[in-house]
């Protein structure tokens, strides 16, 4: 396949662009809790589901999710175009990094003021393994288009 295979169908394409489209948005949302939400989360001393733990969640839950439900979208794209194969490693560890990312909304971050909870580790190791897949998803997907 060529590195630089046209896009095939307009379905293709449009879930590419719709994807790319969800995935800035959720960017920009959580960019933005950094400035209207500074004086309540620090955030370079917590993480980004701290947003969560304050007024700020619908946001932030809104943003996650657009990010992962764009992730998606983009990954239908890719498969859609023979870009990448629909039963490769790239596109299981994408898919197992929106799925995670799913999972940081509906379990809430631990409050450490009230202290550890079942949830708040869930919600902990979904966000290791969504952080890992990412990256290595990327390598994969380079390495299938090198």
């Amino acid at each position: 396949m060529a590195a630089h295979a046209p896009i095939r169908s307009a379905a293709a394409r449009t879930w590419a662009l719709s994807g790319t489209a969800l995935i800035a948005a959720g960017v920009v949302s959580v960019l933005a809790l950094h400035v209207v939400a500074l004086e309540e989360v620090d955030p370079v001393r917590r993480t980004l589901s701290q947003y969560a733990l304050g007024r700020w969640k619908p946001v932030f839950d809104a943003g996650v999710l657009a990010v992962a439900f764009g992730s998606v979208a983009v990954l239908a794209g890719l498969v859609r175009t023979g870009l990448t194969r629909g039963r490769g490693a790239a596109v299981a560890l994408l898919a197992v990094w929106s799925a995670c990312l799913v999972v940081v909304v509906a379990f809430e971050k631990i409050d450490w003021s009230v202290g550890p909870t079942p949830t708040g580790y869930v919600h902990r190791y979904a966000s290791l393994v969504a952080f890992l897949c990412l990256p290595v998803a990327a390598l994969a997907l380079g390495r299938a288009w090198r």
